[in-house]
């Protein structure tokens, strides 16, 4: 039986036009997924994100670095799953 887990992801290394600049962005996501087990949730989770238009790599930039941070098990879906946060190019601090 499947459960449901929120996995949270950060990724540095995303490349953004700004103001028609291209800069180097941190980034962090939840994604809400059914899986088996927590294993399970965060590969689901990274293919979901590395296929978001948000994530996707730009023509010539190499792909973003991104991460599992936390698996937990929740009770339920989010009618909408959260957005992203970006931040200057370095890791995400707690």
């Amino acid at each position: 039986m499947k459960s449901i887990f929120e996995v949270t992801l950060s990724g540095r290394g995303l490349w953004i036009s700004v103001d028609g600049e291209f800069q180097r962005v941190a980034f962090r996501v939840a994604r809400v997924v059914e899986a088996d087990d927590a294993t399970a949730a965060a590969d689901r989770a990274l293919e979901i994100v590395a296929k978001e238009p948000k994530a996707r790599t730009l023509p010539g930039k190499p792909a973003p670095d991104i991460v599992v941070e936390r698996v937990v098990p929740v009770r339920s879906m989010p009618a909408v799953q959260p957005g992203f946060r970006f931040s200057s190019d370095k890791p995400f601090t707690a």
